[in-house]
């Protein structure tokens, strides 16, 4: 800390230095301009070796600063002076020195300005070709930089370099777009210009009309102008035109005009011009350039005082600025052992973030495994069951069958719910937008759920209201999971009563409709404390309803989860004894029923189905023996005929030579697994439908991947014999 005050000042008297040499070099740069805008004055009046001196001493202040811009600036007017002075290769040594610099320090609208002087010089010299390629290139300097208006010199030096060289044709298209860019840019005396020098060339041109014309109008803009050397000059022209036209009359009248106007500017000056005015004039010039003088001097006094008010309020702000960074130095120890206590903190959320990924990882891992390794066995179960009650067992070992089917039925359905639930927690469940007929929806779903009413004595009603749309947009999948839990759901909690599912319009607005589900029910009812806990996990109600129902607990989660996810909530109304009504609204984009194709049916005719399967030649492999055989003797049944493979290798031999009207793939096997033998045979036969059995849980990428592989379709397995024959049903009348 006593090292602060030697800082401050060392920092102090360094700036002090700083602003000192800053505030030299811009009177220096003011002294520059001064002596460059006397040197063009003195050019103007063609005092050239008083300009010349000027010049000098804004190039030595110039090179003293290292100011190159002002330079290179100054080599420039040396040159324009020299050239004007008719010392042509000292003025193009001057325009070379200038151009270099320009050049090497990218000054480029400089550059451009010297390049015009460069092609007058070379112009003068006769050397057209240079010259052309310095206006040229200072052409294209300004158009790079967007600068159009400061072409036009250039294009009329451009023009009266043709006009020397008696090319009359490049010469007016050059005038011409000089007139175009002057009309928009430049003065008035530059315009005028241009006109007469065009008039010249149409004259050169053998265009008489446009040649007067154009000479015309630059004289009218030199008398509305005053500008007497275009007046001059324009009947000068005037008289040249008429006498390249034989016109030998006008020829001399407007030679005789050019000569009075002249005549009479010339006695004017010499009358009016008394060595005392004269005296006047001068006194009059010097009293404009001393106001100058003043007002560059009052501009660097206020620039003074501005630079002072700086350096004043820089100190300032320097000063409270090392008293904030004493403030910080003071509050850094106290920030460090809190940051080691968040770095600390932080570290051990990372780690626990980490274990948790690990965990989850885990669980996904260890349900895609469980789900595998029990769906096989219960394919197993479930098929030898479907099996043994088509054997006409007697009626006590029919019961005993068809409770061990219940049971695998259940335990699938529960493998299923603990699927659904942990996809709709890991956020993987990606919902559809296709066009489906929401009235035959709910048809399927009351159809499906028929039996299970009637074994509860419970009847099934659907109230739909007609003015709903016949196709809608939306996830009919997940719609239809929805609608068979709850209804399931009511169906198992009624006996002897009635369960309506009721779908009614809500509101139809910008090609969206809002409906309003219901299901309904007489049953025993939700007691009022339960009500809250009852869309919870493995959540009924209370043990006893548990025992004596049964079910998973998962089916309203299930149902809970997926309705939030399509944006919206589930409630409910009961009355223990009386009923439950769980409702909820979703709203749907309405389709376009032009571009649904409603001959389409998925409707498969049971004597169609057995006429198209019979004496089919399906091959089917799977490394596991009992299910083979299930599958075997379930084709069988059908009259298809079935050959078997014990793995991927052999699948792969056996369609190389034998025709197959289908192919039933395993997906886990030893060996070659079933998506490598879909693909080798997909490298010889490209037509002959695939449809992979997997036990395991199909994601959205497994999909993609069963696609590209070349399988036709999936099924999962346990599967019931319907699904299962309609599945081959559609692949072999596609």
């Amino acid at each position: 800390m006593k090292t602060l005050p030697n800082i401050l000042f060392f920092f102090f008297f360094f700036i002090f230095i700083f602003n000192t040499q800053a505030q030299s070099v811009n009177e220096t740069k003011d002294q520059i301009y001064t002596h460059l805008e006397r040197a063009r004055d003195l050019k103007g009046i063609l005092d050239y070796k008083e300009a010349l001196i000027h010049c000098n001493e804004a190039l030595d202040l110039a090179v003293k600063i290292k100011d190159k811009e002002n330079e290179a600036i100054t080599y420039r007017i040396i040159g324009s002076i020299l050239m004007l002075d008719n010392d042509l290769d000292g003025a193009l040594l001057k325009l070379n020195q200038a151009s270099r610099i320009q050049s090497n320090n990218k000054y480029l609208e400089g550059l451009a300005q010297t390049r015009n002087d460069q092609g007058l010089a070379h112009t003068e010299l006769g050397n057209y070709t240079q010259a052309l390629n310095y206006f040229n290139d200072g052409l294209r300097i300004y158009r790079s930089l967007q600068l159009f208006s400061h072409g036009t010199d250039i294009l009329k030096n451009k023009g009266k370099l043709y006009l020397r060289k008696g090319d009359f044709t490049k010469a007016h298209q050059t005038f011409e777009q000089a007139h175009k860019d002057a009309k928009k840019f430049a003065r008035e005396s530059t315009k005028a210009e241009i006109l007469l020098y065009d008039s010249q060339a149409l004259n050169g041109l053998n265009k008489k009309e446009e040649a007067i014309n154009s000479c015309q109008q630059a004289i009218d803009l030199g008398k509305a102008n005053k500008y007497p050397w275009i007046i001059t000059e324009g009947y000068k022209t005037l008289s040249t035109i008429h006498e390249d036209n034989n016109e030998t009359k006008k020829a001399i009248e407007y030679l005789r005009t050019f000569n009075k106007i002249r005549d009479s500017i010339y006695n004017v000056r010499s009358d009016r011009l008394t060595q005392e005015e004269i005296a006047k004039l001068n006194f009059a010039d010097q009293d404009r350039r001393i106001e100058q003088q003043n007002l560059i001097i009052q501009q660097n006094e206020e620039k003074l005082r501005q630079n002072k008010i700086m350096t004043f309020l820089g100190l300032a702000f320097l000063i409270l600025f090392f008293s904030f960074i004493i403030f910080l130095y003071n509050n850094n120890q106290k920030r460090k052992k809190a940051n080691l206590l968040l770095q600390n903190t932080n570290q051990q959320l990372v780690v626990a973030k980490e274990e948790a990924e690990k965990a989850t990882k885990a669980k996904a891992n260890f349900l895609s495994t469980i789900t595998h390794e029990l769906r096989t066995p219960l394919y197993t179960v479930t098929g030898l069951t479907d099996l043994l009650l088509e054997e006409d067992p007697t009626e006590a070992q029919k019961n005993y069958l068809k409770s061990l089917r219940f049971s695998g039925d259940y335990l699938l359905n529960f493998i299923n719910d603990i699927l659904d639930v942990n996809k709709i927690e890991a956020q993987k469940i990606e919902l559809e937008r296709i066009p489906f007929n929401i009235k035959n929806l709910a048809k399927e779903v009351l159809f499906t759920l028929n039996k299970a009413a009637k074994d509860n004595k419970t009847k099934l009603e659907l109230n739909f209201d007609e003015d709903i749309p016949n196709y809608i947009l939306g996830d009919s999948l997940r719609i239809s999971q929805i609608l068979i839990n709850l209804v399931s759901n009511a169906i198992k909690f009624t006996k002897n009563g009635i369960v309506s599912l009721n779908i009614k319009k809500h509101t139809i607005f910008n090609n969206n409709i809002t409906l309003l589900f219901e299901v309904k029910d007489n049953g025993i009812g939700i007691s009022y404390d339960k009500q809250e806990e009852i869309f919870e996990s493995f959540s009924q109600g209370s043990v006893q309803i548990n025992r004596k129902y049964g079910g998973t607990g998962l089916g309203l989660t299930i149902v809970k989860n997926l309705i939030e996810l399509m944006g919206s909530k589930i409630t409910l109304t009961s009355q223990p004894n009386k009923g439950t009504t769980f409702f909820f609204e979703l709203s749907f984009p309405i389709a376009d029923t032009k571009k649904i194709d409603n001959t389409k049916t998925d409707e498969v005719i049971q004597d169609e189905l057995l006429s198209v399967l019979k004496n089919k030649n399906i091959l089917l492999v799977d490394d596991v023996k009992v299910n083979q055989l299930i599958t075997k003797k379930t084709l069988l049944k059908k009259d298809i005929n079935c050959t078997t493979a014990d793995n991927g290798e052999t699948a792969v031999e056996k369609a190389k030579n034998q025709n197959f009207d289908l192919i039933l793939m395993d997906i886990h096997m030893p060996g070659i697994g079933g998506e490598e033998a879909t693909r080798q045979i997909r490298n010889f036969d490209k037509t002959t439908p695939i449809i992979a059995l997997t036990a395991i849980t199909i994601e959205k990428e497994d999909l993609a991947r069963f696609n590209k592989a070349g399988f036709n379709d999936i099924l999962s397995k346990p599967f019931k014999s319907e699904t299962f024959f309609k599945k081959i049903y559609q692949q072999l009348t596609k």
